[in-house]
């Protein structure tokens, strides 16, 4: 094996610059087409898992906790109102101890 590409090597050593240069074109056609269609198949893998993975998201987005809220009855507006008066009262004790306000001054 290693006697042939050696061979081969040499032959191609002999060959003019143009004839060289159509063998570095062609080996580089050959390569780019193997690793394209090595990034196919991996492209395709990679939609699948994510698929797979977007069927079962909402069970790690949502966390056991938040079971609890609906159970209490508690709305989405209800639990915004309780954010931003929780937003408000840490900026207004900012503002009292001498912090940053809202807009940055």
């Amino acid at each position: 094996m290693v006697s042939f590409l050696e061979r081969k090597l040499d032959e191609v050593r002999q060959e003019p610059e143009h004839v060289r240069i159509r063998y570095v074109w062609a080996s580089v056609a050959v390569i780019m087409t193997i690793l394209f269609l090595f990034w196919v198949m991996m492209l395709r893998d990679g939609f699948r898992a994510s698929s797979l993975a977007d069927s079962n998201s909402m069970k790690d987005v949502i966390p056991p906790s938040a079971g609890s809220l609906v159970k209490e009855g508690e709305s989405i507006g209800q639990m915004v109102g309780k954010a931003q008066s929780l937003a408000e009262e840490g900026l207004s004790a900012s503002n009292a101890a001498g912090g940053i306000d809202a807009i940055g001054r």
